[in-house]
C-alpha cells in the first residue's frame, strides 16, 4: 500500500484544510516544511519523506474560479515521483491538457459532475490515467449530479465499476483535517464486492493502526495530510511497514 501526501491548493497556496468548509480554510502550517508556496512544499516532502506519490487538489480549479496551470506545471517539473490532480475535470480536454502538462494521474471527483452521461464518457477515456474520486460527506455521495447524491455510496461504487471504473478513492470530505477516521467500512464492502478494483482510501486519517488495517484489507493506497504535517505519523513510522516512505 501506498501512503500519499496531500496538497491542497487554494488561491494560489499549500492550504490545511479541515471537515471540508472551504471558506476556513488556511495557510499550510507544518513541521514539514516552513514554506506555503505549493511547488516548495512538494519539493520539502519528497526531501524530508522520500515519497514516490503526490496527491494535489487544485481547490481554485474544483470550485471552477481558475486552473491553476503554471502552478501545476511547474509542480509537474519538480516531483521526481507520481502526481494524482483533482482539478475538477469534466471534459476529455481538460483531462488531455493535464497528461500533456506532465500529471500522471488525473483524479475525476463526483464532486464536480454534474450528470451520470459524464461519468459514463469518462470510462471512454484512458482508464490507465484516471482515478474516479466518490467524494463523500458521511455517508451521502457529493455532486452536481442529482441521482448520485441519492444513491447509497455503494451504489455509486457498482455503477462506476460496472462502467469499467476500477480505480476508485473513497475520499470523506467531512473528515479532512479532523483525524476522525477514514471510510473504512466502505473501502471493507467495496472490496468483498470487487476485490479487483483498486480502492484508495482518504479524509481522516490520524494514526499508523488505520494504515495497518488498510493495507490488511487490500487497500492500494492511503492520503495522508494533516497527520503527516503535524507529526502525529512519521517516515520512521512508516519505514518499517510501508515500501513508499
Amino acid at each position: 500500500m501506498e501512503v500519499i501526501p496531500v496538497i491542497d491548493i487554494m488561491n494560489k497556496i499549500a492550504v490545511h484544510g479541515k471537515s471540508g468548509n472551504r471558506k476556513t480554510y488556511q495557510a499550510l502550517q507544518s513541521i514539514l516544511t516552513t514554506n506555503f508556496q505549493p511547488v516548495d512544499v512538494a519539493v520539502d516532502l519528497e526531501r524530508e519523506l522520500g515519497i514516490k506519490q503526490l496527491y494535489i487538489a487544485d481547490l481554485d480549479a474544483i470550485e471552477g474560479k481558475y486552473c491553476n496551470n503554471q502552478l501545476l506545471s511547474q509542480l509537474a517539473a519538480v516531483f521526481s515521483g507520481q502526481i494524482m490532480l483533482d482539478a475538477g475535470v469534466t471534459t476529455r480536454g481538460h483531462y488531455e491538457n493535464l497528461i500533456d502538462m506532465g500529471i500522471d494521474i488525473v483524479v475525476v471527483g463526483t464532486e464536480t459532475l454534474s450528470s451520470l452521461e459524464q461519468l459514463e464518457q469518462v470510462a471512454e477515456w484512458n482508464s490507465k490515467n484516471i482515478l474516479i474520486s466518490v467524494d463523500l460527506k458521511g455517508s451521502q455521495v457529493v455532486s452536481r449530479c442529482e441521482e448520485l447524491t441519492q444513491w447509497a455510496p455503494i451504489t455509486a461504487i457498482r455503477f462506476l465499476y460496472s462502467l469499467g471504473l476500477h480505480r476508485l478513492l473513497l475520499l470523506n470530505l467531512e473528515a479532512v483535517g479532523t483525524g476522525y477516521g477514514s471510510s473504512m467500512e466502505l473501502a471493507k464492502q467495496a472490496l468483498l464486492e470487487f476485490p479487483r478494483a483498486s480502492i484508495y482510501v482518504g479524509g481522516g486519517i490520524s494514526k499508523m493502526e488505520e494504515l495497518l488495517q488498510l493495507k490488511a484489507m487490500g487497500v492500494v493506497g492511503a492520503l495522508v495530510g494533516t497527520a503527516l504535517h503535524r507529526g502525529l505519523i512519521t517516515r520512521n513510522n512508516l519505514n518499517s511497514v510501508f515500501q513508499n516512505l
